[in-house]
C-alpha cells in the first residue's frame, strides 16, 4: 500500500512540475497578438521574459562618438525559451511597452 501512494504522490509532482513551465507552442504564439504589454504576454507563456539587451557606437555629424544602450530605447525585444539547447523559443518585439512583432523557432 506504502508503495502505491508513493508512486501516485511521484506521478503527481511530475504532473504538477511539468505543468508549472513556460508554454512554448503554436497555440501560446497564436494568442500573442498586436498592443500587448510585456506584463500580458508573460502570463500567456507562463514565465517571465528574458530581455534581449543590445549596445553600439555611433558618430554624430560632428564626429562625436557615443554609445547606445537598448535599455533606453522605446523598441526592447523578449525572449521566451524552454531549457536547453535547440528548445523552442519565442521572440516578442515591444515599442513603446505594445507588443508590434514576433518570431519562433520551433
Amino acid at each position: 500500500m506504502r508503495k502505491s501512494a508513493a508512486s501516485f504522490l511521484a506521478v503527481c509532482a511530475a504532473l504538477f512540475l511539468s505543468a508549472c513551465g513556460p508554454e512554448i507552442n503554436d497555440e501560446t504564439y497564436d494568442q500573442i497578438v498586436a498592443g500587448l504589454t510585456v506584463d500580458q504576454v508573460n502570463n500567456l507563456i507562463g514565465s517571465e521574459g528574458e530581455k534581449e539587451v543590445a549596445g553600439g557606437v555611433q558618430i554624430s555629424a560632428a564626429g562625436v562618438m557615443s554609445t547606445t544602450n537598448s535599455e533606453h530605447l522605446s523598441e526592447q525585444v523578449y525572449v521566451w525559451k524552454e531549457a536547453g539547447l535547440n528548445k523552442p523559443q519565442i521572440v516578442v518585439k515591444f515599442k513603446d511597452g505594445l507588443m508590434v512583432s514576433k518570431s519562433k523557432n520551433f
